[in-house]
């Protein structure tokens, strides 16, 4: 009981003093003096000219957030990079009606209310401003006007003014004028660059030479041991060009990917084609082994490749400001430009950023990043020329996809079918030959392996070493790409 009694004593107290502060207000409201004019020029939206020259400020009233638009947002700001790339921020643009329409659509309102008519002007003791009315008993102003509907926001000055307040307060809500423009603007961000681009391009160079060469060594035995070697050699060295995507802000060598990715598929397919037109049958897993790693080959390999294309796009930040204070709203979008595979917005990352340039209030930012999963999902359904939709090619990958659909309805309608009919099947018995025959050639063989083993033994420790070079390259830019800490 003796809470409630202190709350409502605390609130009588609270609206004696509001009703007292009211009550002085009027009073001095009534004993203003009031002179008649005429408006001869409106200089903006807060400043008046009546007769004589006499200029006329609106008192409570002001549109600092014009100005502040006109000095931090209309113009870019855009500088050049050490490797000749533009970044910085753009020039303000909107998606409804913009700051300029607005002043320009309230400098016709004061012209149309205001130009040539009578206006009783009153001048607010101790400051050089005025409240503008309309009609001589002083029931409608200017001031509570351009608020109400949204042209001038109440200055930071004048607290005390409920009538003004009040109006802005319905302004707000109704989201008339200014309240219901949105700026905005985008940020173009810069990269890092390093040489790090130009050591993988040589690395992968000689990855490149050096799966060649295991692949050439193995391209007569054709082993089930030699075709494993073969492809994941080829996965490494598809692996081995993310590096080429690191801190490389002029995208030196981005030629390099879709060209091995492209090479090492052809050379998939040529070997389908090939042991098609020869007479020699396989195992079923033989086969099957082949087809798999080929599989995986193609959707790993483009899959990287879109990826690495993707995120190393540039990015644009799309920055939103709310007038008339340009708060900016809790999103942002970082969307990327030129060659990348779009993807929903609900799979953009979402990165808590705390107080960032350019937007002190924003706390969370959805940025673009292509992950391996839906790289590999995109690549997958590309391959099987199956596409959802959800993801879509930009720039030049529009081509690479064209490519990889060739690839994969070339792979599954042609090839895979005719070398299924190709299998060897188990228990088939074939003409014994003449066992004199078969002695000659028994002889024939043992001494030709006799004389060539010593080259065989050479050729099979040459390309074991090779291989591990691969392998090493690989855990080296590796971890260069999965750890980066670059100098």
């Amino acid at each position: 009981m003796k809470v409630k009694t202190n709350i409502m004593l605390l609130v009588i107290v609270l609206l004696s003093s509001f009703l007292f502060t009211l009550k002085g207000y009027a009073e001095n409201h009534e004993n203003r003096v009031v002179v008649e004019s005429n408006v001869s020029s409106i200089i903006d939206l807060e400043t008046l000219e009546v007769e004589n020259s006499t200029i006329v400020k609106l008192y409570g009233v002001s549109i600092d957030y014009y100005r502040k638009y006109l000095q931090d947002y209309k113009e870019e700001e855009l500088s050049q990079t050490e490797t000749g790339l533009t970044v910085g921020v753009s020039k303000a643009y909107f998606k409804g009606e913009s700051v300029d329409h607005l002043i320009n659509r309230a400098q016709e309102f004061y012209e149309s209310l205001l130009l040539g008519k009578r206006v009783y002007l009153e001048k607010i003791p101790g400051d050089t401003s005025y409240i503008v009315y309309l009609d001589r008993e002083r029931k409608q102003s200017l001031n509570q006007l351009a608020v109400k509907y949204g042209m001038v926001v109440v200055s930071e000055k004048y607290h005390e003014l409920p009538d003004l307040l009040i109006q802005q307060e319905e302004a707000r809500n109704l989201k008339a004028g200014l309240w219901d423009i949105i700026v905005y603007r985008k940020d173009n961000g810069g990269w890092g660059e390093s040489n790090f681009a130009q050591v993988s391009f040589g690395l992968l160079v000689i990855n490149f030479i050096l799966s060649v060469i295991i692949y050439i060594y193995y391209l007569k035995e054709r082993s089930l041991l030699g075709v494993i070697a073969v492809y994941v050699t080829w996965l490494t060295t598809i692996f081995f060009t993310t590096g080429i995507y690191v801190f490389n802000e002029r995208q030196l060598f981005f030629w390099a990917p879709p060209t091995i990715v492209i090479i090492f598929s052809l050379l998939g397919v040529t070997e389908f084609i090939l042991f098609i037109h020869s007479n020699s049958k396989r195992s079923l897993i033989y086969i099957t082994v082949k087809m798999t790693l080929f599989v995986i080959l193609v959707v790993v390999g483009f899959g990287i490749l879109y990826q690495g294309y993707s995120n190393a796009a540039r990015k644009q930040t799309e920055v939103a400001y709310s007038l008339p204070y340009f708060e900016s709203n809790n999103e942002r979008y970082e969307d990327p430009q030129g060659n990348y595979i779009a993807i929903p917005v609900n799979e953009y990352q979402t990165l808590n950023l705390g107080e960032v340039k350019f937007a002190d209030r924003v706390k969370n930012k959805y940025k673009y990043y292509l992950s391996l999963k839906n790289a590999l999902y995109y690549s997958a359904v590309t391959f099987f020329t199956v596409g959802y939709g959800d993801f879509s090619p930009k720039g030049i990958l529009k081509i690479v996809s064209v490519i990889q659909m060739l690839i994969g309805y070339l792979s599954q309608v042609i090839l895979f079918s005719l070398v299924v009919s190709k299998i060897a099947s188990y228990g088939v018995t074939t003409p014994v030959a003449n066992e004199h025959l078969i002695n000659e050639q028994r002889t024939v063989f043992t001494s030709r392996k006799i004389r060539f083993k010593r080259k065989k033994i050479l050729s099979k420790y040459v390309v074991y070493v090779i291989f591990i070079i691969v392998i090493l390259e690989n855990l080296y830019i590796w971890s260069k790409v999965l750890f980066p800490i670059i100098n």
